[in-house]
């Protein structure tokens, strides 16, 4: 038996008798309609799932592999997706508003019609920085950039990155170069 378990409480979302995996009982979940709000995924194998039009609101994916599934239409608002492999996912229509994506993988990912924070998103961007992972989303015109556990939008960063680098223990030599991340970031939005 796999149960799939809620992060915060512990209590069973989904169980299943037949499942041999965690991806089975998640797939499983997912095509009966099940909700599996704030479930706690880390680390789990779901390569190549089917999870369209799924309810994952708030689930935890820490560093879960998620290459080439299918995650259209999918709702992950509020979820976790740090550290996650999601090469070759699509996630077409998927909503992201509030979703944390630090050093996810995203290569060849789908995102059309996406909505991260609350806009369609237009293009990502991930760079893999000499500290943390930078991930730019471009949303009817704004540039959201996360880095580390930091959000804001781009001229926030913009403004603001020679305070907060050394705030967060970055080198003088880091600051400089999360600058040019940034200063590219603003090259690339401009360039859309």
């Amino acid at each position: 038996m796999i149960e799939i378990l809620n992060r915060y409480t512990g209590a069973v979302l989904y169980s299943s008798a037949s499942a041999q995996t965690i991806a089975e009982a998640v797939h499983e979940a997912a095509a009966k309609g099940a909700r599996l709000v704030d479930a706690s995924l880390d680390g789990a194998s779901l390569v190549g799932a089917r999870l369209v039009d799924a309810s994952l609101v708030g689930a935890r994916l820490d560093d879960a592999s998620l290459d080439g599934a299918r995650l259209d239409r999918a709702s992950l608002d509020d979820a976790s997706l740090v550290g996650a492999r999601l090469v070759g996912a699509s996630l077409d229509d998927a909503s992201l508003v509030g979703a944390r994506l630090d050093r996810a993988s995203l290569d060849d990912a789908s995102l059309d019609g996406a909505s991260l924070v609350g806009h369609e998103i237009r293009a990502i961007l991930q760079i893999g920085g000499s500290r943390n992972w930078i991930v730019a989303s471009a949303c009817e015109g704004v540039v959201h950039v996360g880095i580390g556990c930091h959000q804001r939008t781009l001229a926030k960063w913009l403004a603001t990155y020679e305070e907060i680098g050394p705030d967060n223990s970055y080198t003088p030599a880091q600051v400089a170069e999360y600058g040019e991340h940034l200063r590219y970031i603003e090259r690339w939005a401009a360039a859309l």
